[in-house]
């Protein structure tokens, strides 16, 4: 048997992405913005400090806060283009799993709508054996099958532009041969 998707016995898939993802903040997001604060100065600073010696040229002040600033926008566009290549990692995991929960969705529910057309088949394949064995002409068959519906005697005359003395005779005949 299919489970209802919004029953509690559905399956994983059904859980919302929210619930199950890992999300990007699930660490606090100042803590995040403090590391990542530190390491870009950290590392703009070795990149600045180690530039001039390698070089071997003399290291001024005005000099190395030029080289902090210069090798600190290269560092932030690196961590600025790492956080985007990451991002779009994480959204076609997400995009992944939405597809996945789709199709599952879309699998489940055609084998609910062939299981729901089994049932109806069934049960209108009873409801016209039953009227065989009560022996139903056409006519009462019809109006037995509106009632069952739920069709007043009213609608039933107007859709078999009949009048609704008719439809009372008939379903008094459909109401003694079914011994109701």
């Amino acid at each position: 048997m299919v489970p209802d998707p919004g029953s509690a016995q559905g399956s994983e898939g059904f859980k919302p992405l929210r619930e199950r993802a890992v999300t990007m903040t699930s660490v606090p997001t100042l803590r995040r913005s403090l590391i990542l604060g530190a390491f870009w100065l950290g590392l703009s600073a070795v990149l600045a400090t180690l530039d001039p010696l390698l070089e071997g040229e003399p290291m001024t002040v005005r000099g190395w806060f030029v080289d902090l600033y210069d090798k600190g926008l290269l560092v932030a566009m690196m961590l600025v283009s790492a956080l985007v290549v990451v991002r779009v990692m994480w959204l076609e995991e997400g995009q992944a799993r939405l597809e996945a929960d789709l199709t599952r969705a879309h699998v489940d529910g055609e084998a609910w709508r062939s299981r729901s057309r089994q049932l109806v088949a069934g049960l209108s394949l009873a409801i016209e054996t039953q009227f065989a064995d009560w022996e139903l002409t056409p006519a009462e068959a019809d109006i037995a099958g509106l009632l069952l519906k739920g069709a007043s005697v009213k609608d039933i005359a107007t859709l078999r532009r009949t009048s609704q003395a008719t439809v009372r005779q008939q379903a008094q005949a459909i109401y003694r041969k079914s011994g109701l």
